[in-house]
Formats: structure tokens, sequence, C-alpha cells
């Protein structure tokens, strides 16, 4: 068979195109520099040789298989990093991977340095909150901190393997406690 492969610029990895193969199968390890998600297609085109010294091949069609690659997922996070006790905390979620080959969701491990924060939502898995606020209390008279970790990923929809492992990003929220004074007197 003949092979032609066809990849957009953002896509490594992918085999080079060949003549009179006679492989059954092969791998490669795709990649996709860009945000979105981008394809390759191989294009195989069966050939038959004649037996009476013909240098000329028999071929009917071909068959073309396209594939998806999907990016790296990432995942773009801000909010206030810095509250008094009792301020709540705005956290806006934005998915730099707009054009996907499946879904985009992202895991949250939320883990404050001491149990004098409270008001912090529980760690989840699958969200796809594009926002979402926080109360954040500090019983403390020491500031404390709450780290949140989104870990981005990509649900396929073939079934396949999902693209995990994404760029992750963490935001720490300082959480300062309530200013208090105290005054020693000599009597």
């Amino acid at each position: 068979y003949d092979l032609n492969v066809t990849a957009e610029p953002e896509i490594g990895g992918e085999r080079a195109s060949g003549t009179d193969l006679s492989l059954s199968s092969f791998a490669q390890t795709l990649t996709n520099s860009d945000t979105v998600a981008h394809f390759v297609e191989y294009a195989f085109t069966p050939k038959i040789y004649n037996d009476d010294g013909d240098t000329e091949a028999c071929s009917n069609g071909q068959t073309v298989i396209r594939i998806w690659v999907n990016p790296t997922p990432q995942i773009r996070v801000s909010s206030d990093t810095i509250l008094c006790d009792g301020e709540t905390a705005n956290f806006t979620i934005r998915n730099p991977n707009v054009f996907l080959n499946g879904f985009y969701e992202y895991d949250l491990v939320v883990t404050p340095d001491s149990p004098a924060i409270e008001g912090e939502r529980a760690s989840e898995n699958g969200l796809t909150l594009t926002s979402f606020d926080q109360t954040l209390t500090n019983a403390d008279t020491v500031v404390h901190f709450v780290d949140y970790h989104f870990t981005p990923r990509i649900r396929t929809l073939d079934g396949g393997n999902d693209c995990e492992n994404g760029l992750d990003a963490t935001i720490r929220i300082w959480v300062n406690p309530n200013p208090e004074i105290r005054v020693i007197a000599d009597t």
C-alpha cells in the first residue's frame, strides 16, 4: 500500500508518507502544540502487483483515517489572594482549550494550612464551574492560607483515553485574622 500523511502544522510525531509499504500496524505518539484540537490524516491506497512483470500496480480507491489530537489541557484561574476575616474570594475559571474533541472539566483540591480557617469548599473531581465564591473566616490571631489546586483534563467522546496531566494552577488565598488589640495597664 501507499500511505499519504497530511498533518496540520501544530501536530508533531506523525510518520512520514511512504510507497509500497507492507506494515500491518504502526504506533505513533502524536503531539499538539496549540490550545485547540488539530488533526492528522492517513490516506491508505492498497496496491496489488501482477505476476506478469508489469510495474504498474492495480489499485482500487483509498481509505482515509482522520485522527484528532486534543491539546494539553490548560486552565486559567483568578481570584483576590488576600482577604480579611469574613471576606469573600471570587474565583473565575477559564478554559483556554475552546475547540476540543471531547469535553473539558477539572479537579479541585482544597487545602487549608490550619483548622482555624473555615468556609472553604470541599475538594471535588469533574467540575465544570466557570466561577464560584468562598467566604473564608480565620478564627486565629495570625494570618493563614488556603490553597486551591486546579487540574484540568479533557474527556474524549470516543471512549479512548482521557487527556490527563494538564497544566495545573494553584491559587493561595491568605486570610487575615480579625484585628485585635490587647492593652495591659499597670495599676
